[in-house]
């Protein structure tokens, strides 16, 4: 079953956070990449050659297949960006029929991104799940 692929890599950490299988790990299914904690980079960053490089990256990581708009900045601790994360994962699952993932190496800001997206679609964060409920039951649900 394809699915999408919502990967999230710390900014501030990139090497550290990337996930050398996640070529693997994706297959042939869409991704966007999330490039958190761009609130730790000076305010006057130009965006546009900080998600030339993401992509520039991922390429050189196996990552082939990237665009420049599947690349987001974002910070998920102040929710900059998120929300456009979320509008497109949204709207790429509808069309698909599928399920949204989000995958990230430890600290690079998966529960906080999930939630931001809790609290911007009206939940409570990821303490307020039920304990059946996984982090990708939650983002499929989102997607619907």
């Amino acid at each position: 079953m394809r699915c999408l692929i919502v990967y999230i890599v710390d900014l501030f950490d990139f090497h550290g956070s990337f996930l050398y299988s996640i070529p693997q790990i994706i297959g042939d299914n869409p991704v966007l990449i999330v490039a958190n904690k761009i609130d730790l980079f000076p305010k006057d960053v130009k965006f546009s050659r900080v998600q030339h490089w993401v992509k520039r990256e991922c390429r050189n990581r196996g990552l082939h297949d990237i665009a420049v708009g599947q690349v987001h900045i974002v910070s998920c601790k102040t929710g900059f960006g998120v929300g456009e994360v979320l509008r497109r994962a949204r709207q790429s699952a509808v069309d698909r029929g599928c399920d949204i993932y989000v995958v990230g190496a430890a600290n690079a800001g998966k529960s906080t991104f999930i939630n931001h997206l809790l609290k911007v679609g009206g939940g409570g964060g990821l303490s307020d799940m039920p304990p059946f409920m996984s982090h990708n039951n939650t983002t499929s649900l989102l997607a619907k």
